[in-house]
């Protein structure tokens, strides 16, 4: 995908918790989770699937704005840390990342992909106060998403 892994993620949530906490900014965490992605595995095969999370990742980073950065979570999960973002804006960088997925399909191997997202959102110190409560909250936010019919953003706290 060109993305920095899960690793990478926690180290720089790590160090953006600690910016946080000194500079009494809030931090916000999107998790992003590909719908129905092993449908696409089952139906086109495992290249297209490969070819499928490389454009994904690709669209994301053309989306997100300058101090917000995406990652891959891993499988068909993606993040993207946003320092600065509180609960409000947090939702707001979810829903643009939901809909530049949503909004065109995907061309990939000769094939048009209608591919939709579920996203979950969760902002410190509004949800959590340290990074794995800031993971463990988007990613509650995120199922919720999912079991609420894909396709939608949820926050933390919200559900």
């Amino acid at each position: 995908t060109g993305l920095p892994h899960h690793g990478a993620l926690m180290k720089a949530l790590a160090d953006a918790v600690e910016a946080a906490k000194a500079s009494g900014e809030p931090l916000g965490l999107v998790m992003i989770d590909l719908d129905d992605f092993k449908g696409v595995n089952d139906t086109h095969g495992h290249p297209v699937g490969d070819a499928l999370l490389a454009a994904f990742a690709r669209r994301i980073r053309e989306v997100t704005r300058r101090g917000e950065e995406p990652f891959r979570y891993g499988g068909e999960e993606f993040a993207v840390l946003a320092p600065g973002a509180g609960p409000a804006a947090i939702a707001a960088v979810g829903e643009r990342v939901r809909a530049a997925i949503a909004e065109a399909p995907f061309e990939l191997e000769g094939l048009r992909l209608e591919v939709r997202c579920s996203v979950g959102v969760a902002a410190l110190p509004a949800d959590a106060r340290e990074a794995g409560a800031l993971v463990e909250a988007a990613d509650a936010a995120l199922y919720r998403a999912k079991r609420g019919g894909k396709n939608r953003v949820e926050r933390a706290g919200e559900g």
